[in-house]
């Protein structure tokens, strides 16, 4: 049982770099990670959990922020 919650701890990692595909996210969490990785990576999931919870695109989130 203990390898099958770590294959979904991986897929779940992977899941949310997929954010960093938009170049103003990558831009984003590079900046942050300058100072700090683990927090730059944190508030990436963060904001991953956000935008699957709320079926938000980035797209749809850039147009509310500008």
């Amino acid at each position: 049982m203990r390898e099958e919650s770590n294959v979904t701890a991986d897929k779940s990692a992977a899941a949310w770099r997929t954010i960093l595909s938009d170049p103003d996210v990558r831009e984003w969490h590079a900046t942050m990670q300058l100072k700090k990785t683990g927090t730059a990576d944190e508030r990436g999931r963060v904001l991953y959990r956000y935008c699957k919870a709320t079926l938000r695109s980035f797209v749809y989130m850039r147009l509310m922020i500008s």
